[in-house]
């Protein structure tokens, strides 16, 4: 589940469903799962946050709310969600806000291999 929130002070946040996320996109590629994290059975859930400018729908900055436990993973999770890109002036926010933040859950996961 992802959630939004307007930016600024005091502001609910709103729960975004897959379906709503996926009317606002232009562009979410999958982080890819990096080679060497593969070889050594590395996996790993994390939290990132995305501050979209809402008149562009470009992402402005990515924020590692909740690590994956691996340096590798959270790189490839952050450099991939800096390239999405969401509708120009279609997220809502609960004011005229500028920027909308969104949280985005990355699982990085192998049959068979338990999150630590």
């Amino acid at each position: 589940m992802l959630t939004a929130v307007a930016s600024g002070e005091n502001v609910d946040s709103t729960d975004v469903t897959p379906e709503q996320a996926k009317q606002w996109a232009l562009w979410t590629p999958k982080p890819k799962y990096p080679y060497s994290a593969r070889l050594r059975y590395i996996v790993g859930f994390g939290m990132f946050g995305l501050v979209v400018q809402i008149k562009t729908g470009l992402v402005k900055e990515v924020r590692l709310l909740r690590t994956t436990g691996d340096k590798t993973l959270d790189s490839a999770a952050v450099k991939t969600l800096q390239q999405w890109r969401f509708k120009p002036g279609v997220i809502p926010s609960n004011r005229h806000d500028e920027y909308c933040y969104i949280r985005v859950p990355v699982n990085f996961s192998m049959p068979g291999v338990q999150v630590r």
